[in-house]
């Protein structure tokens, strides 16, 4: 017998481990929803931006990201490719920062977005028309954040079509989130 080294096969070590770092993160997430929830939202939003000028630092994230921004910006200059990865970066911590501290929370949602009301009365003529909406969100500003506003502005039956996170305990988090507020 080798010192050191697992009798338990290789597979089912690694699915162990996946299984702690998962719940590792949801403790993290569910910590952070707290604090969020607490916030007032100018500190929300220069947590989201410290948080995502630390996530570019990490140079496998900054890779990914300035990879990912070239691929949709072959033209751009790479000055100016850095410059969009960064503010992605901060972004999406201020897109997951405020989707975490308004789920469930008509009353932040209200005072942090202003639906137009002639969009508002065509999505309920097209409801009552029977002829229904399909309605497509580029991610661009708080998509999560309209999710939750159209429901209840427009008093409209409302679907999503997602992808399933992979950490199952977050992933949880996030549908019964969504479903909280009409998604």
């Amino acid at each position: 017998m080798k010192i050191g080294h697992s009798t338990l096969p290789r597979r089912s070590l690694s699915k162990k481990i996946r299984s702690i770092r998962f719940l590792f993160e949801f403790f993290a997430v569910i910590a952070a929803y707290s604090l969020l929830r607490i916030m007032p939202l100018g500190t929300v939003r220069a947590l989201a931006s410290f948080c995502g000028r630390v996530f570019f630092l990490i140079p496998s994230m900054k890779k990914l990201i300035i990879a990912n921004i070239k691929t949709a910006f072959p033209e751009k200059p790479d000055c100016e490719i850095r410059k969009i990865a960064s503010a992605n970066s901060k972004h999406i911590f201020l897109t997951v920062f405020e989707f975490l501290g308004v789920a469930g929370r008509s009353e932040k949602l209200d005072a942090m977005m202003d639906f137009d009301t002639e969009y508002t009365l065509t999505m309920r003529e097209a409801k009552e028309s029977g002829r229904g909406l399909i309605w497509v969100s580029p991610h661009l500003g708080n998509w999560e954040l309209a999710g939750f506003q159209i429901p209840r502005t427009a008093q409209i039956p409302f679907a999503v079509v997602v992808r399933r996170q992979n950490n199952p305990f977050i992933y949880k988090l996030i549908r019964k989130s969504r479903e909280s507020c009409g998604m």
